[in-house]
């Protein structure tokens, strides 16, 4: 239980998901910047799905040798930028739309949000435990 709560790897992975929302809200920020700069490509920052996959990852069993198992050491879970060429959307410039900027960047903030708000609920937690209380 207490490796659930307190357990690194978990505390790692919201970690690297306020770096990964912050790496998106500056990508968008960039395509918002660049949404009359002919010929430009809007880019996005992947994250989730990667993120899936190494869950994926940790829940397969890897043999270390005959007779024994162990769970599997996820992937390092990065994100990564791309140009976003398959946007049907095009002003006439290039493929950036303003609408769907903005609500990727409310999404992004909402989810770094969400993640930092959990990261400070576990330190909270760790914090009462160390101290001795029952509740945070």
């Amino acid at each position: 239980m207490s490796d659930k709560l307190f357990g690194s790897r978990t505390v790692d992975l919201l970690k690297r998901s306020l770096d990964a929302y912050s790496l998106r809200q500056r990508v968008i920020a960039e395509n918002i910047a660049n949404a009359e700069t002919p010929d430009y490509m809007a880019k996005q920052v992947e994250f989730e799905k990667l993120l899936e996959e190494a869950g994926e990852a940790s829940n397969r069993m890897k043999s270390s040798q005959d007779g024994h198992q162990m769970k599997a050491e996820p992937t390092k879970v990065l994100s990564q930028v791309h140009e976003n060429s398959d946007r049907a959307m095009d002003n006439g410039i290039n493929n950036v739309s303003i609408d769907m900027e903005m609500a990727a960047l409310a999404e992004a903030n909402l989810s770094h949000k969400m993640s930092t708000r959990a990261l400070a609920l576990r330190y909270q937690l760790l914090r009462g435990a160390i101290r001795g209380k029952g509740t945070p």
